[in-house]
């Protein structure tokens, strides 16, 4: 049966070298062609070399390395029936499971690849179909299909509205599967689970705790649930730098979905998906699949803000809303100190500002005089604040930073943690620091009596190995760092209780948090260490 690729016609693996070069953008033809009798090595050797690097982080063409499909196509069930690859690439998954001596099929947009795909399987002599043309399109895949391997491409919303508009229009049937800020690869997993028993994907972690992965963590748990999560880490895509990736298994039958670390060592960390709305990780010994995490969400516990966006904190040819004292005029201004997550460090309490920079902070009506020394200090840059969103809706004067917080939340006691970091880094603010925007703070439930207590020992599960470790296994990243936004701070599942306005902490922590408490009544320091 050989290899047959649609909309391409040429009688050699020269005549496909000079496609390459010369027709990229001719439309395709509608029938298939064998390639056959072609030398056994004219495959492209460096396909990665047809694109460029804005090319690739604009289409996200990362091509699988051939270990990690090797580990993937081992997942691919036994019986007749094709493998499919919704979006192919340069043919690196279809060779592994040609390679195990599975019939593979092949879908793929980019001109470049399809032929590369091709001609790889074509010198493997599998028996194989690729298609040049759209993977998300029903009549472009086979009526039996086993499993569906897949890299698919990594493109987001942003940036890309006229991609996922066109995709919206060519698949109606596609609608529920979109969200705000989304995944292209998402559709992509969508009609994967739509037209196969078995999925085997290799995708970013992000979709676990996104947002915009809502949907479609609802629907596979209602249609195909995820039943083996391998962690392949970062740096494993030598052109996806800081990209931390799974390869997830959904299969009808199973016995509960596991997490496996990249050198494939079974560990002990289940995971369950609950109500397609959120995974959990179970703390016990056991940790058998289907566990969740003892413990309370730490959006019932706290509540959450991201500190202030000003619009221009600092300007290059005026001033901005942040002042250093230091040789400033502004001090006949609304000021207040500010925190920034460099200055965080984890279990501290600041019962003073920690340095010099300060903010201009009005968050109310000033006199005719304050204003004219506001336009006065912020000079030229003064149509640039008129041209913020909340401004030009008359919801707030110029002067005023973008996206006031609650005078109370700012001044008062609050937990502030970098929105970036390597490991847990909530510190106690009692010094009524304004926080900047690259951080995120929690403020008590107003019924909360006795707030500084309650915080500290909140700060002090938040540090906790436990913490840790769960954001180990399930934390949002960014590369290296732990991303601690609303969703994932949220979601937090913390070892305490509230008990009558108090909150319930292990032992040890509570020993602790009280010492603190019983150290801030006698210092006169600037911060005091948990």
């Amino acid at each position: 049966m050989g290899v047959k690729l649609l909309g391409i016609e040429a009688e050699s693996a020269q005549g496909l070298r000079l496609i390459l070069n010369g027709i990229l953008s001719s439309p395709g033809v509608e029938t298939f062609i064998e390639l056959a009798g072609f030398p056994a090595k004219s495959a492209p050797e460096e396909i990665d070399g047809l694109f460029s690097p804005a090319y690739r982080r604009q289409n996200g063409i990362y091509f699988t390395p051939t270990p990690i499909a090797d580990q993937m196509a081992a997942w691919i069930p036994d019986g007749d029936g094709w493998v499919l690859d919704p979006a192919c690439g340069d043919g690196a998954l279809l060779m592994a499971a040609a390679r195990l001596g599975h019939e593979v099929w092949g879908i793929e947009a980019e001109l470049c690849s399809a032929v590369a795909a091709a001609l790889r399987l074509h010198q493997a002599g599998a028996e194989a179909r690729i298609i040049w043309g759209d993977g998300l399109a029903n009549k472009n895949w086979p009526e039996n299909v086993k499993a569906v391997v897949g890299n698919p491409p990594y493109v987001g919303e942003k940036g890309n509205k006229a991609i996922f508009d066109a995709v919206r229009n060519k698949h109606p049937d596609l609608a529920d599967a979109f969200t705000p800020r989304m995944d292209l690869a998402y559709l992509f997993w969508w009609r994967s689970i739509q037209r196969s028993t078995c999925v085997i994907f290799l995708v970013s972690e992000y979709w676990l705790w996104a947002d915009s992965a809502k949907n479609l963590r609802s629907f596979m748990a209602a249609r195909l649930p995820v039943r083996w999560m391998f962690r392949l880490g970062q740096g494993r895509f030598l052109s996806a730098k800081g990209h931390h990736s799974l390869v997830v298994v959904n299969q009808e039958s199973g016995d509960g979905c596991r997490l496996i670390e990249a050198e494939a060592v079974p560990s002990p960390d289940a995971i369950s998906l609950n109500s397609g709305e959120l995974w959990l990780v179970a703390p016990d010994g056991a940790r058998r699949a289907g566990d969740a995490v003892v413990g309370v969400p730490l959006q019932d516990l706290a509540n959450d803000q991201q500190g202030f966006v000003s619009g221009m904190d600092r300007g290059k040819v005026s001033n901005g809303f942040l002042v250093d004292l230091e040789g400033s005029q502004a001090s006949n201004l609304h000021l207040r100190p500010v925190l920034r997550a460099s200055e965080c460090v984890a279990n501290r309490v600041f019962l003073a500002p920690s340095g010099n920079l300060q903010v201009i902070w009005v968050d109310g009506p000033v006199s005719s005089n304050h204003e004219l020394r506001l336009v006065d200090w912020f000079g030229v840059g003064r149509p640039k604040l008129e041209a913020r969103r909340e401004v030009k809706l008359g919801r707030m004067p110029w002067y005023r930073l973008h996206w006031p917080r609650r005078r109370l939340d700012m001044s008062g006691p609050k937990l502030v943690v970098p929105r970036r970091a390597t490991a847990p880094t909530f510190c106690l603010d009692l010094s009524g620091s304004a926080i900047s925007s690259d951080c995120s703070y929690l403020v008590a439930p107003d019924h909360i009596a006795e707030p500084v207590g309650y915080l500290l020992r909140l700060m002090a599960v938040l540090n906790s190995p436990e913490i840790h470790e769960q954001l180990e296994i399930m934390g949002k990243r960014k590369g290296v760092m732990f991303e601690f936004y609303a969703t994932p701070l949220r979601r937090l599942k913390l070892p305490c209780a509230v008990v009558d306005g108090s909150l319930i902490v292990e032992a040890t922590l509570e020993a602790r948090a009280r010492s603190c408490l019983n150290e801030l009544v006698k210092t006169v320091a600037e911060f005091v260490d948990l």
